[in-house]
């Protein structure tokens, strides 16, 4: 999995929240920011060492994106879509076995309205909902806005819990150095679906990733907190 071609410094977000200016050896250069959210609500930007992932794609309109930010001896990632490819390419370790059987993995899998990030139809079908998190904290919230999709996404869980499915909801901080999830009980609708998934047998982990010499990897896991 390649995280970053090369460095910069972040000078400041756009107007176009998936936009930045960052200084590459003394030239200012625009680059994509791999986020759907403004991420100066969540970090302090400006200044900062950030590694740089090569877009491949011809018509990109920047030549990179931001992939990593410095934060202490470690990166924060920024690319919230690497917990979903890292969980996936790691489903199969003995971190997962309270699963189960992991033989048949799929990927971003329909069930009517709702796409699971990943589904194993194996003994029995269990839905993974992956959920990223950055946060500069120790302590990470989540969700950290109101979201109505993750409203719905649990709404939806439910649902498929009460057909015979079996549910996994992993958070994924895509900081090393958080130490707890805390969940956002001011967010009462999205508090109340999570509790109700999770007396009908929802798995709930939390887990924290870092990127090293070797790559990136799973960390270790952290404790949620309600």
């Amino acid at each position: 999995m390649v995280i970053f071609d090369n460095v910069g410094i972040f000078f400041k977000e756009s107007k176009n929240r998936f936009l930045c200016e960052v200084i590459i050896e003394g030239r200012m250069v625009e680059c994509y920011i791999p986020s759907s959210c403004r991420l100066d609500n969540f970090l302090e930007l400006p200044g900062k060492e950030v590694l740089l992932s090569r877009n491949k794609s011809a018509t990109s309109r920047t030549e990179y994106s931001v992939a990593a930010i410095r934060h202490k001896n470690s990166y924060i990632l920024l690319n919230t879509s690497i917990s979903n490819r890292l969980i996936f390419n790691n489903i199969n370790s003995s971190r997962f076995s309270f699963i189960g059987p992991r033989t048949n993995v799929i990927r971003e899998q329909k069930l009517g309205s709702y796409k699971a990030d990943i589904l194993i139809q194996d003994d029995y079908n269990t839905i993974i909902e992956i959920k990223s998190i950055i946060s500069q904290h120790y302590e990470a919230v989540f969700p950290s806005v109101f979201s109505q999709r993750a409203i719905d996404q649990l709404m939806q869980i439910r649902n498929l819990m009460i057909d015979g499915y079996k549910a996994c909801y992993f958070y994924v901080s895509l900081n090393p150095f958080v130490r707890n999830i805390k969940i956002n009980s001011d967010i009462i609708k999205y508090h109340a679906l999570l509790n109700e998934c999770i007396k009908q047998g929802m798995v709930l982990k939390g887990y924290n990733c870092k990127l090293n010499d070797n790559g990136l990897k799973i960390s270790k896991e952290i404790p949620i907190i309600f």
